[in-house]
C-alpha cells in the first residue's frame, strides 16, 4: 500500500472518530460494555425480546405487548414498521420515549 494511501486512510479514520466525538458518543460507555446508540427505529422486536431489561421497558411503554396473542406476527418487524399500524398504539412520541429508555444507561 502506498504511503499516500495510508495517509488518506488515517485521516479518514481520524475524521470519523472526531465526528463520533462531536455527536456526543462517549467511549467510556463502550469500555464497560454499554452502547448508548444500540437501539433505533430499525431495531427488530425479536431483538428486544431477547433482553429482560428491554422486555420490561416495552411493557412500561406498551402494556401487554410482550404477551399479545399476535406477537409472533411482529417479531421480525422493526419498531418503525410496528409504529405504522394504528392498532399498535405506538405514536412517534411514544416511540421516541421508548427508544430513550432503551438507550438509557442502565447504571444510572
Amino acid at each position: 500500500m502506498a504511503e499516500a494511501q495510508r495517509g488518506r486512510i488515517a485521516r479518514g479514520l481520524k475524521a470519523d472518530l472526531a465526528s463520533l466525538a462531536f455527536c456526543g458518543y462517549d467511549w467510556k460507555y463502550k469500555q464497560r460494555g454499554y452502547d448508548p446508540m444500540k437501539y433505533s427505529v430499525q431495531t427488530r422486536l425479536s431483538e428486544l425480546l431477547q433482553n429482560e431489561r428491554c422486555k420490561q421497558i416495552l411493557e412500561k411503554h406498551l402494556p401487554g405487548a410482550t404477551s399479545h396473542p399476535q406477537l409472533h406476527m411482529a417479531l421480525h418487524m422493526s419498531l418503525m414498521e410496528i409504529s405504522q399500524y394504528p392498532e399498535a398504539n405506538l405514536s412517534q412520541e411514544k416511540l421516541q420515549a421508548l427508544l430513550a429508555d432503551l438507550n438509557a444507561d442502565p447504571a444510572t
